[in-house]
């Protein structure tokens, strides 16, 4: 599996929220910093040079993974070996370099993958054989080394178990043959190895490409073909976000 290595990058002449390292200092070209300030609504993860995972700012469910609720305006270390991480508003995903999969934060619905309902401000093992991960607003997504894709959270879909409130506790297959996915607000993106496009969830917007329904409840194909993608015979090293 190849390494994706994440580091945090700014211009802050451009980006007037973040005031970087106490210096007023106008910057011209990318800068890697470990510190920095920014507002309150961010939830910020990012990943060093050395596979420390590190977390700063909003944390009112614990999703900063450093075994509090409190908000961290300086950087945090929470765990090593990180090769990707994946935020929503309120939960994340981290994928460690044996493949393992972990969440942290808010699990109204279940987006942690635990079995259960309860958020945790420190990481939880979750999956083995993972290459891939994205968090949606309120689900989960993992990719395995098989091209299985699995969805926890809140989801509906056809066949999978859920309690009453659309919640899947814990991870399920949801498609097969997977390179590329993507979660979003209730929705979900996949493209096959064969370059076909696949979508589920909610649609009231038109976000899944479909003029109708306004809720697909099963992966649906778009008549869309994604030029230049691997056929299915073809294994990536690692599979790539939509």
């Amino acid at each position: 599996m190849t390494v994706r290595q994440k580091l945090l990058y700014t211009y802050p002449q451009y980006v007037p929220s973040f005031d970087v390292d106490d210096t007023k200092k106008c910057r011209h070209a990318p800068e890697r910093i470990d510190r920095y300030r920014t507002d309150r609504r961010s939830t910020t993860l990012y990943i060093q040079e050395d596979l420390r995972l590190w977390a700063l700012v909003h944390n009112d469910y614990g999703q900063l993974g450093d075994g509090t609720t409190e908000d961290r305006y300086e950087s945090v270390y929470v765990m090593n070996d990180v090769v990707d991480v994946s935020i929503s508003r309120n939960h994340a995903l981290i994928l460690r370099a044996d493949n393992t999969l972990w969440s942290v934060g808010r699990n109204n619905h279940g987006q942690l993958g635990d079995g259960t309902k309860v958020s945790s401000s420190i990481p939880i093992h979750i999956m083995d054989d993972i290459v891939g991960i994205d968090a949606g607003q309120t689900h989960s997504l993992a990719l395995d080394s098989q091209g299985k894709l699995w969805g926890f959270g809140k989801m509906v879909i056809d066949s999978v178990p859920s309690d009453s409130y659309s919640s899947i506790l814990q991870p399920f297959p949801i498609l097969d043959n997977v390179a590329a996915f993507s979660g979003g607000d209730n929705f979900s993106l996949a493209v096959k190895h064969d370059g076909s496009l696949w979508v589920l969830g909610e649609n009231r917007h038109g976000q899944l490409g479909l003029e109708n329904p306004e809720f697909i409840t099963a992966f649906t194909r778009v008549e869309v073909q994604i030029p230049d993608f691997p056929d299915s015979t073809t294994t990536p090293d690692a599979p790539d976000q939509l």
